[in-house]
This record gives C-alpha cells, structure tokens and sequence, in this order.
C-alpha cells in the first residue's frame, strides 16, 4: 500500500445542538477517477474518498487511515509507520550508492534516468517537486492560489488552494477537529524534511492551513478535475469514520534492497 496522503479534518464551546453537527465538503467531478468526491468531518476525524480508496484522519492520535474498497483492505499510517519507511529507505539509498560507485559511468547514467535523480547519491533534480506557481484563481467564489505537483519533471497535478472555506462555512467544531487533523499532519510530514524521503514531505495536499478548492490531475492523457461546490451541515454516521467490517489489514510497504 503506498501512500497518498489525502488530509483534511475539525469539538469545542457551542450550544449542544450545533456541537452535534458534522460536516460534508461536496465535491463535482469531471472525467473518470476523481481526485476528490467529498471530504467528511464528523465524530473527532476526517474522512476523504475518492474513486475506490478513502483515507480518514483521527485528529486524536495523529494516524490516517487508508481504505482500498476494491481489495477490502486498510493500512494504518502513524509516526511510528512514517519513521520506519524513512529509516528503511536511507538504508536502502546508501547500498545503492555503494553499488553505483563501482559501476560504468553509461549504467550510473541510466539509473539515474530511470529514477529522475530522486534519490540520494544519484543525483539530478529531485523527482517530486511541490510548487506554488503564484497564479491566483476563483472557485465557487472562494480565492485560491494555483500549486503545482510534477514527478521527474512532468506535470501530474495541479491544485488550487484557499482557505476561506474553513473559517466561513464549517462549524467551530468541525475547524477545530479540521485544524488539529492538519497540525497532526504537518508533524507527521516534517520528520521527512531530514531523511531520504525530504522531497515527499512537500506533497501533503493541505499547505498552510489551507484545503484544495480544486484539483486537475494528469493520467497519461487523460486529464480529471474535482471542483468545490460548497459545505452541506449533516449528520453523519459514526460507521463512515470505522474500518468496514470484513476488511483485512495490509501493513505499509517499506523499501527493499
């Protein structure tokens, strides 16, 4: 199971009534495997679906939840998982270096082609670059700043950003479970920032406290757009935020020699 970070989220001084409420962040699509459907907030946690995998963060202890509905299995993702893959990594990257160091200059070149100069003693630019690219736009009148993902330099995603949704249309409760999903996940990702896996710290879909508005990815080329449309206030069943029943759990996969 890889990870795909997907993170969003928001229990505090309200009137009961309004403390109760939960939230949908609806989502209109446009092509087939959409980035985003709908993001939940509801019940301490936050919950992300797109096409067949949902990931749902407990803002509570920090670990995200990854559901593969096609294959009926989830993988648990903490500090504890992220700090492994890091540590099984940077042993993987310095054999690798070693073995490159005794290799003609032609085969270093091509595993350097091969991986775009992502890791650690090969070389080149980094495979996965976050930027913001300064562009402004608007969404369902909400302003957003244009961010841009590319993988061994080739487009894959494009996000706009924006942050008024959060103070404008969710419920104190819901912006706080929100903010604490997103600090969780900040601290989560920064560990990364010092070992082998520093590129794929930038990557979180939630930069500065803000969510994305709308998402354009890149597949080969075929291009699918997942737009805001607005915040519904709900009910939500406890059972959306649960593990569903029958499926079975798959542990991280961490880098091999």
């Amino acid at each position: 199971m890889t990870i795909r970070p997907i993170v969003l989220a928001l229990a505090c001084t309200l009137p009961v009534g309004q403390a109760l409420a939960d939230a949908r962040i609806n989502y209109r699509s446009e092509g087939d495997g959409a980035e985003i459907q709908a993001m939940l907030i509801g019940h301490g946690k936050v919950r992300s679906d797109s096409d067949d995998t949902s990931v749902i963060f407990d803002a509570a202890d920090g670990t995200m939840t990854v559901l593969d509905h096609g294959r009926r299995k989830y993988t648990r993702i903490g500090q504890a998982e992220i700090e492994q893959m890091s540590a099984a990594l940077g042993t993987a990257m310095r054999e690798m270096e070693q073995a490159l160091a005794n290799v003609p200059p032609e085969m270093r070149a091509q595993v350097q082609g091969m991986m775009g100069g992502a890791l650690p003693g090969v070389g080149g630019e980094a495979m996965v670059k976050f930027e913001n690219t300064g562009r402004r736009d608007s969404v369902a009148g909400y302003s957003c700043t244009v961010y841009e993902t590319r993988v061994a330099g080739r487009l894959v995603s494009e996000q706009c950003m924006g942050g008024d949704v959060i103070s404008g249309q969710l419920s104190a409760a819901d912006r706080d479970t929100l903010e604490r999903a997103m600090r969780g996940t900040a601290r989560m990702f920064e560990d990364l920032k010092a070992g082998p896996l520093a590129q794929f710290a930038e990557i979180t879909p939630f930069k500065e406290g803000m969510v994305p508005l709308r998402v354009t990815s890149t597949v080969g080329n075929r291009r699918v757009t997942s737009e805001f449309t607005g915040v519904e206030t709900t009910s939500l069943d406890p059972g959306l935020f649960a593990i569903p029943a029958g499926y079975r759990e798959e542990k991280l996969d961490l880098p091999k020699r």
